[in-house]
């Protein structure tokens, strides 16, 4: 998982790069958030209070699980879609609400942590140039793009692995 999250062979101002997918930003804590999205909670150097609600786990459900494979999605939940969901994503310049007003996340929290736990298949590396890349993504005239492949038979991850890395060409974006 470390591979698909940064790489400290390129580190910049003295930290590490993280991953092309970390599409968090401020405030957000890319690790910290998967962990909520598990249920869990980074309680690391804070006193834990037995009666204190925001430290107890949150429940995985069957009924969660079918809705994060199956759909149809109802965006119940109130955590950070980690940018990777674009139904979530929240334009403040164009809402009512300043961003620190707007605490409600709407996510689809099971189906959000099934998607992190996915993040080994796009390892991050450096290239012979020394510039930092993650797995999936790739730069064309000085433009990033992610590419995925679609499949209509069942794959073996070992497939899957291989496809990721394929550099598509420009018509496949």
């Amino acid at each position: 998982m470390l591979a698909a999250l940064a790489s400290d062979l390129a580190l910049r101002n003295g930290v590490l790069q993280s991953t092309f997918l970390d599409l968090t930003s401020g405030n957000q804590l890319f690790l910290k958030s998967i962990l909520a999205l598990a249920g869990q909670r980074d309680d690391r150097g804070k006193k834990k209070k037995k009666e204190n609600k925001d430290l107890q786990q949150e429940q995985v459900t069957e009924e969660a699980i079918r809705e994060a494979l199956f759909g149809p999605w109802q965006y119940r939940d109130d955590h950070h879609s980690l940018g990777w969901d674009p139904q979530t994503q929240r334009l403040h310049a164009l809402r009512h609400k300043l961003p620190e007003q707007d605490k409600a996340n709407r996510s689809v929290r099971i189906a959000v942590f099934l998607a992190s736990q996915a993040l080994p298949i796009f390892p991050c590396f450096v290239t012979d140039h020394g510039r930092f890349r993650t797995t999936g993504f790739f730069r064309e005239n000085g433009e990033d793009w992610f590419s995925w492949p679609i499949w209509r038979v069942p794959i073996t991850l070992e497939t899957l692995r291989s496809l990721v890395t394929h550099p598509f060409t420009a018509d496949l974006k």
